[in-house]
């Protein structure tokens, strides 16, 4: 992979740059704060992405610490690159995201899967096995001390794992602390709770199954609704009943009977009137007596007043005898007379009594031949009245009676409605713990396989220690060797033969050797140090590309500031002709250009 173009959009203190790289050596000079660690930073992130996770406590993120509060919109740029002779852009523009990424072709065509073409290009390497090995910084300030442990750290874990940043040990360690974690997660009772949950979902369900607790709720709400229609319809004809026996007893009682007897004994009565009207009409109408017995006798009286007046004193005593039976024949006929009169009189009282008794029934006073006819007719009508007055009143009594039973029997099926609703709030709680304990059943089934799962794990776990370990004896036997054999090489040229060989021990002691010694690594001076740590990073930088030399740009930033003139150019001069790829050197001095130009090497000049 070779870098031809940076361009940036806006990326920390940097806008709108643009710079043409070469595939052989780039130099990028800029005095201190002129920007290089950005555009390195750029560079990385470009190829990796940013992270919005804290690197170290305190430390901002990368994403919000390149990110410009001026010109926030204009974060990321492009990459032009080349690989296997194919030329692509990469564009990234951070305000998406912090992994918005893009690739296009030479004919502008965007690629639907750019991490994977960036991944080839990259040899698969992480941004942090890349920062190990193809991104080559100073320890800056670091004390002889820190320098050893550094390269102390940097060895075996070439030597045990072929990885500059990837310690076995720690990998062991880690994967033992892993599985004490798995070990927390395991859940030993699992098994057995799930056997006691079980159990009482099985009795529960069991229970719930019996014909006791069948829901028969409908069932009675709908005899307690039909009897309490029943009922109403009951009702209704009770009030209807009772409208009926109360209108007949109201005409009853407006005409003053009681009961039928009543009605009778009114009807006998005033056929008893009527006869004995007609019997003294009848009377009443007679010639005879008392009215013509009353004219016999008068006129018997006035001939014997007649014979009184023509015989006069003449005839001694017979006038007197005469006036004597004369007077007697006038009171006959007065009696006949005065009974005649009584008679009338009790006929006409006995008349108006009628009338008004007829009146009162029939509503007219007058005595008909009809008029029996038509009180037999009426009083038929308050009989019939009467029946309906007591007919209602059985039917009240008989409705009253069905009205009774059906509140009895809504009673009973309130009282079954009652019963069915506790039977179905017990059944419903049951069914609410049968639920609850499914829940359980299933959590607990879920712990089951998560158990099996963790058990995996923790063997897989114990087994990829027991396996880092075996490799770890395996890379040991080869690339430790390889990585001391190729570190001394490029010590001894970077050293320009000072140094010929470096020895690893296998309790990790470090020694340089010269042609006439060996030099522990803590007799060397802070510049030899930092000459070995170049060899060791160069060594696996040679390790990752394998039988691809010269597949990644190597990036040095500020890498050789610790080197004096001498050591600088046997640096220079070893990278110059040994490395094949593309070489990025990040400077704030003038040295890497001169001794360039002194060994008349080609080189991009980029000046920040």
């Amino acid at each position: 992979m070779i870098i031809d173009h940076i361009h940036i959009d806006g990326f920390g203190k940097l806008r709108d740059l643009d710079a043409e790289l070469s595939g052989g050596i780039n130099i990028i000079y800029g005095r201190n704060e002129a920007g290089k660690s950005t555009l390195h930073a750029f560079l990385m992130a470009m190829l990796f992405g940013l992270s919005r996770s804290h690197q170290r406590p305190g430390e901002e993120p990368a994403y919000e610490r390149y990110r410009s509060w001026d010109d926030p919109d204009h974060y990321g740029g492009e990459l032009r690159f080349t690989f296997e002779d194919r030329s692509y852009r990469l564009r990234r523009d951070f305000t998406r995201g912090p992994q918005d990424i893009h690739i296009f072709d030479a004919e502008g065509k965007e690629l639907p899967d750019p991490e994977a073409l960036l991944s080839s290009a990259l040899l698969s390497m992480t941004e942090a096995a890349y920062r190990s090995t193809a991104s080559i910084g100073q320890l800056k300030a670091a004390a002889g001390r820190d320098m050893q442990r550094e390269l102390r750290r940097c060895i075996e874990n070439l030597n045990t794992t072929g990885s500059l940043e990837l310690s076995s040990d720690a990998a062991v360690a880690l994967i033992e602390q892993e599985r004490k974690k798995k070990e927390e997660l395991y859940d030993a009772e699992a098994v057995k709770s799930y056997a006691s949950v079980m159990g009482r979902i099985k009795n529960i369900e069991t229970e719930l199954s019996a014909p006791e607790n069948e829901n028969l709720l409908k069932q009675y709400q709908d005899l307690k609704d039909g009897v309490s229609s029943e009922l109403a319809e009951q009702e209704e004809k009770l009030s209807e009943a009772r409208a009926r026996r109360d209108s007949a007893a109201s005409v009853l009682s407006e005409n003053g009977f009681a009961d039928r007897h009543a009605i009778d004994a009114l009807e006998d009565d005033l056929r008893r009137r009527h006869d004995s009207w007609l019997v003294k009409k009848k009377k009443a109408r007679s010639r005879l007596l008392p009215g013509g017995a009353a004219a016999a006798f008068l006129t018997a009286a006035l001939l014997v007043a007649n014979t009184v007046l023509t015989f006069g004193p003449a005839a001694g005593y017979v006038p007197y005898i005469s006036a004597g039976g004369a007077l007697c024949l006038v009171i006959v006929a007065s009696v006949l007379l005065f009974i005649r009169h009584r008679r009338r009189k009790d006929l006409e009282a006995c008349a108006s009594e009628l009338s008004l008794a007829i009146e009162k029934q029939l509503g007219t006073p007058d005595i008909t031949d009809s008029t029996l006819d038509d009180l037999h007719e009426r009083m038929e009508g308050f009989r019939r009245t009467y029946e309906a007055k007591v007919a209602a009143t059985e039917e009240e009594k008989q409705i009253s009676d069905k009205i009774i039973e059906l509140s009895r029997k809504q009673f009973g099926y309130q009282e079954d409605i009652s019963r069915q609703q506790d039977i179905n709030r017990t059944v419903e709680e049951k069914l609410l713990l049968l639920n609850s304990l499914r829940n359980k059943a299933m959590e607990l089934k879920l712990v089951i396989a998560e158990n099996s799962r963790v058990k995996m794990d923790m063997d897989a776990l114990s087994m990829a220690a027991e396996n880092i370990a075996e490799l770890s004896r395996e890379v040991k036997g080869s690339i430790g060797a390889y990585i001391n054999k190729a570190a001394g090489e490029i010590l001894t040229k970077v050293t320009g033969g000072a140094y010929s060989r470096l020895d690893v021990s296998d309790s990790m002691d470090i020694h340089v050797n010269t042609r006439e010694r060996s030099i522990p690594l803590s007799k060397l001076s802070m510049g030899t140090m930092d000459q070995v740590y170049l060899a060791v990073r160069l060594a696996a930088l040679r390790l990752m590309e394998g039988d691809r030399p010269g597949s990644l740009p190597v990036l040095f930033d500020d890498s050789f500031t610790l080197y004096d003139d001498e050591r600088l150019k046997a640096a220079m001069t070893f990278i110059a002709t040994c490395y094949e790829g593309q070489l990025i050197i990040f400077t704030c001095q003038h040295r890497e250009k001169a001794i360039l130009n002194e060994l008349s090497v080609g080189h991009s000049y980029i000046r920040l």
